[in-house]
């Protein structure tokens, strides 16, 4: 597993869900799991996932990054 940690809550929901509308299951993860301040996305990579779903993960979460700036 990978985690992001995105600080607010908010946050992490608001990428999760964006993810999710991108065909992308990674799921959010908010107190009481992980410490206040500190949600965060968890990234579960598996034997099965394919160059193509690796190279979508990395641009969706490239645009979202982008788009905080």
């Amino acid at each position: 597993m990978i985690p992001v940690v995105l600080g607010p809550n908010e946050r992490a929901m608001e990428w999760m869900d964006r993810l999710l509308r991108a065909g992308l299951f990674v799921p959010g993860i908010r107190p009481p799991t992980v410490p206040d301040g500190s949600a965060r996305l968890r990234i579960s990579l598996q034997a099965g996932h394919t160059d193509e779903h690796l190279d979508a993960l990395v641009d969706a979460c490239a645009k979202l990054m982008e788009e905080r700036r």
